[in-house]
């Protein structure tokens, strides 16, 4: 081709040619029409073409999206490139996602991370229970799953405040959206009567969304993963003073153990009011019943080379309720950040259970607990100069009362006169409240931004108990009974630091605080404590990027603290029948340092995820626990001496996904020591502990008709006492495979094999579990029938390590069962 040119509207041409040629081929070419050729002579002439009309079967176009990319700070899955038959949910998704961990408990980790939120189509519904979303919504309904990297919710925040945490964001497919999906299942079984039901509404917009869920089931499926908050606040946590003794479960799949008869329900609710304005209503009610039984011994050391060995059959039952409602509204813009978030939760536990250990002993529990919780945040950003105020307050109550039959430890607590039993009452509440304000912005000092902070804190904690021997109520002694107030003001200024250059970021934290601890015992005025102190706690965060493939965090921080109202009450507490705890009204200070780095690297292209990280956390205490048996009676109390304690971990990961035959496979690494000191029948006792643990996991289709699934976890602890013996070192691993294959059309076959080895047990030293799957699809109607424990193995008999202790448990299994299942959508 020497020239070319293209007709107007009215098929009119021209063309131009200043060569040397004399003769010259001119065709006219279009997509729908013949192609046609002549032969010219070079000069000056019109040429006309009559068109013809013909269609063209074009050639197959594949096209192939990539199962991974990058954009900007974000990583987009694919999700239909991970996803296969056996995927129920988009939690079995993610489980299978390079560089994502979805632990035992549903969080969810990226990097070795947890995120610090949960989106769907970049709309925060469930808040920190993202298990609700994980668990129930399939895999058909999510185009792609996003990792939001250094994710910082507030946008107000986004350039001044560093985040090392990523967040995830489901985006729904169009046909998803603005459709209500509505499923349930009907499951029944045998051995014994079984059942799982469920009914799950869901349904997307850009200006609402909802979830609803009802779930009841007695067959081992354990409905508070959807249910746990991976965000809630730990200062208003449960307070037990009280338990019943019930069996440690074992660490294999809890649908293996769990004997239960759960229902939860939930419903949960966001409106988009406004531009970047949202309402959340969530509302949570389960209930559940729950068995356990295993045979147990507890093995403790005493200093002299001697063990002292208690034999426990343990049978209990408990009986929990728990209904939270949660209201929050929301403003998110890049000048403006308003949170105002709202938590009313109520809990009631009953148990009770029968320990045989020489004689039978039965225990009954009552722990009710009430708690309210509001939470505001106010972010204001002009671009130049702003401010953040954060306020949260809360309150809890939380009575609850013990009893044991018959009665124990009459030489200690009532003059060796018998008794028909023991009962502890306790009442305690804690009221806390944290309040801080800071400038955004407002000292620049060339690349550094200097901001002061101011805040006061206070908490309030009460505690009342007494431990009657005997149903009466006789006048208790003093020695019986606790009645004292703890008080923490603490008021705090300081100034945070932040420099940003390209890659390189560092943010400097330098508050210096005021407290004032007060402790009143109405029982012993004597012994009215108060203590002042001036805190300096910096802290550092550095984060540095060498490109956009490596990452580099580093932390360190000061701290310091005091004795807690759990350790500050004088007079006689009963913990469980053979826990028996009192302690020294006096303030104890503790102070330590932490220290953690962690390196990642990712490969978009390649699939290629691997993050390393270390961290020590180093603590000096002014007392230290002092452990007392007497016969099984295990006496808490604490003396005063300086000790320290020293934790060192570190752990790795390396994540690889493949083209090939969906093939994803991981790699991880995790080691602990722990150095510390305790008293032990008058005696001081170190003692440093060391874990190792190392795990791997594949999937792949290595067949059209046949998917595989396999996990390997390897475990060894070892635990030496200074100038004793050492411990035998115990080991244990786990095999896990899954094969699925595709029979015919639509039928498909499972079957599961699990293998457990422990090193301590003195016979049987490995464990085998066996289930089968058989599932076919019917339009819009799934079957499933599982077989679970085709072994039919009844009892799972474990040992492990914890300081100065060894454990021996041979807990009850669910035994084998049928169930089946009828899955279908209603709407």
């Amino acid at each position: 081709m020497i020239a070319y040119t293209f007709s107007d509207n009215n098929g009119n041409y021209e063309i131009t040619y200043s060569g040397e040629e004399k003769e010259l081929l001119l065709s006219v070419s279009g997509l729908g029409v013949v192609t046609q050729v002549k032969k010219i002579k070079k000069e000056s002439q019109t040429i006309n073409f009559i068109i013809e009309e013909k269609n063209f079967e074009l050639r197959e176009v594949v096209i192939k999206a990539e199962k991974i990319y990058y954009n900007k700070d974000t990583i987009n899955y694919l999700v239909s490139a991970f996803t296969d038959e056996t995927d129920r949910s988009i939690g079995d998704v993610l489980k299978k996602l390079p560089g994502i961990d979805v632990e035992e408990s549903g969080q969810i980790k990226y990097q070795g991370t947890p995120i610090n939120k949960f989106y769907i189509e970049n709309m925060d519904l469930l808040g920190g229970r993202y298990g609700i979303a994980t668990n129930n919504i399939a895999p058909k309904d999510i185009s792609t799953v996003q990792i939001l990297e250094n994710h910082q919710p507030i946008k107000a925040l986004d350039s001044i405040r560093i985040s090392d945490k990523a967040a995830i964001n489901l985006k729904l497919k169009e046909g998803s959206k603005g459709v209500l999906n509505t499923t349930a299942q009907l499951g029944i079984g045998i051995s014994p009567l079984l059942w799982n039901n469920e009914l799950v509404a869901m349904y997307f917009t850009k200006k609402r969304q909802h979830i609803a869920t009802y779930k009841t089931n007695n067959s081992g499926n354990d409905l508070t993963k959807e249910l746990r908050s991976f965000t809630a606040s730990s200062d208003l946590s449960p307070e037990q003073y009280t338990n019943i003794q019930i069996p440690s479960p074992p660490n294999i799949n809890k649908n293996r153990y769990l004997f239960n008869n759960s229902q939860a329900v939930t419903t949960n609710n966001l409106f988009n009011i406004g531009k970047d304005k949202e309402m959340n209503f969530n509302l949570i009610y389960y209930n559940d019943y729950e068995k356990r039984q295993s045979e147990a011994r507890s093995s403790y050391f005493i200093p002299g080379n001697n063990l002292l060995v208690i034999d426990e059959d343990i049978r209990s039952v408990v009986n929990t309720d728990l209904l939270v409602a949660e209201m929050r509204y929301n403003e998110n813009s890049g000048s403006k950040y308003l949170n105002d978030y709202l938590e009313l939760e109520g809990s009631w536990e009953k148990g009770k259970g029968t320990i045989r250990t020489g004689s039978d002993i039965e225990q009954r529990l009552f722990r009710p607990s009430l708690k309210a919780h509001n939470t505001f945040h106010l972010v204001k950003n002009s671009g130049k100069t702003g401010f953040e105020f954060f306020s949260r307050t809360g309150f809890r109550n939380s009575p609850q009362n013990l009893t044991i039959y018959p009665g124990l430890y009459a030489d200690r607590l009532n003059n060796g006169v018998p008794y028909s039993s023991l009962r502890q009452d306790v009442r305690a509440n804690t009221l806390v409240s944290s309040n801080k304000f800071s400038f955004l912005s407002l000292f620049p000092i060339g690349k550094v931004i200097v901001n002061p902070i101011f805040g006061f804190d206070l908490e309030m904690n009460g505690l009342r108990s007494e431990l009657y021997p005997g149903m009466a109520e006789p006048v208790v002694a003093d020695s019986l009974k606790n009645n004292l107030n703890r008080t923490h003001y603490k008021l705090y200024t300081g100034i945070t630091a932040d420099y940003k250059i390209r890659r390189f970021r560092i943010n400097a934290h330098f508050p210096i605080s005021y407290n004032i601890y007060r402790l009143a015992n109405k029982l012993e005025k004597q012994k009215d404590e108060q203590l002042n102190k001036w805190y300096f706690e910096p802290s550092f965060q550095i984060q540095y990027s060498f490109s956009s493939k490596i990452d580099i965090n580093a932390n360190f921080s000061f701290y310091n603290g005091i004795n807690s109202i759990y350790e500050l009450y004088s007079g006689y507490l009963l913990e469980s029948y053979r826990y028996l705890n009192h302690y020294d009204s006096r303030f104890a200070l503790s102070h330590g340092n932490y220290q953690s780095l962690s390196f990642s690297y990712k490969d978009i292209i390649n699939m290629f995820f691997t993050n390393v990280s270390i961290s020590r956390n180093y603590n000096k205490n002014s007392v230290i626990y002092s452990q007392n048996f007497e016969d099984n009676l295990l006496l808490t109390s604490i003396i005063e001496k300086p000790n320290a304690n020293s934790t060192i971990s570190t752990s790795g990961k390396i994540s690889k996904g493949f083209d090939w035959k969906k093939l994803s496979a991981d790699l991880g690494v995790n080691y602990l020591t722990n150095a510390s000191q305790q008293i032990r029948q008058d005696n001081l006792v170190n003692y440093d502990m060391k874990l190792l643990n190392l795990s791997a996991k594949l999937n792949m289709a290595p067949a059209s008709f046949l998917i595989v699934s396999l996990e390997s976890a390897w475990q060894q602890s070892k635990s030496r006492i200074e100038l004793q013996q050492a411990f035998a070192p115990i080991r244990s691993y786990t095999n896990t495979a899954n094969f699925d294959f595709k029979l015919i059309d639509k039928l498909r076959f499972g079957v599961q094999f699990e293998q457990y080895y422990n090193s301590a047990l003195q016979n049987n030293k490995y464990l085998y579990f066996g289930d089968i799957h058989l599932s076919y699809t019917l339009k819009q109607v799934g079957f499933e029938l599982d077989w679970n424990n085709i072994l039919n193995t009844r009892d799972y008999v474990t040992a492990f390590y914890s300081s100065m202790n060894e454990y021996y448990s041979a807990y009850r299994i669910r035994p084998s069962n049928l169930l089946l299942k009828v899955r279908f959508k209603i709407k």
